[in-house]
């Protein structure tokens, strides 16, 4: 946060500023949302269904669980509430865009990242059971 000293309007200005800031804050949120959600909605499970690509994953949700989970290095839920677009931070939607960036460009296995995903929801599994048993 930015403050501007002037006397007396101090307090006025630093929370005039503040308000600006969050409403920055807030309009890019729901851009980089907007982003993530056509790459994971739209261009992605396109790309799955064009003829010839053999990709592992082809519906929406997969996609967001596959990117999510390495966003997180586990099972997403575990760290954030549903829906996770709505609770990401600006900087977790960045990293899944670029991920979502970097499947469609073919720079990152689409492949690999999947059987992360299922190994890490494999071992959540195993310890839950292992809890009840």
């Amino acid at each position: 946060m930015n403050t501007v000293a002037l006397g007396s309007e101090t307090n006025a200005i630093e929370i005039q500023m503040k308000s600006n800031t969050a409403m920055q804050d807030n309009l890019l949120h729901q851009k980089l949302v907007d982003v993530y959600l056509n790459f994971t909605n739209n261009i992605l499970p396109q790309i799955a269904l064009k003829p010839g690509c053999n990709w592992p994953i082809k519906e929406n949700h997969c996609f967001q669980r596959v990117i999510l989970d390495n966003l997180f290095n586990g099972v997403w839920q575990t760290h954030l509430s549903s829906p996770a677009y709505k609770n990401m931070s600006i900087n977790q939607l960045k990293s899944a865009i670029n991920t979502c960036e970097n499947i469609r460009a073919g720079s990152v296995s689409i492949y690999k990242l999947n059987q992360q995903s299922i190994d890490w929801r494999k071992q959540q599994r195993t310890q839950q059971l292992n809890l009840i048993f």
